[in-house]
């Protein structure tokens, strides 16, 4: 039970989300990514799939580590 006139410290997580076709990723990906993990605890890269493009990689290649 928190104390009256004490504040509690919350843990705060700062989140990134960086979408993209990533088709092929290229080194300027790579940077921005780990560019973004100085700034932020988690960067969640967000492979989208433009019906509109002609694909060099399918999304389960481009999602391999």
């Amino acid at each position: 039970m928190a104390q009256k006139g004490k504040e509690e410290k919350q843990s705060v997580s700062r989140v990134a989300i960086y979408p993209g076709s990533f088709d092929p990723i290229t080194y300027g990906h790579i940077d921005i990514v780990e560019r973004s993990l100085e700034i932020f605890d988690t960067v969640i890269v967000a492979i989208a799939y433009d019906t509109s493009k002609n694909a060099l990689f399918t999304v389960k290649e481009r999602m391999r580590p």
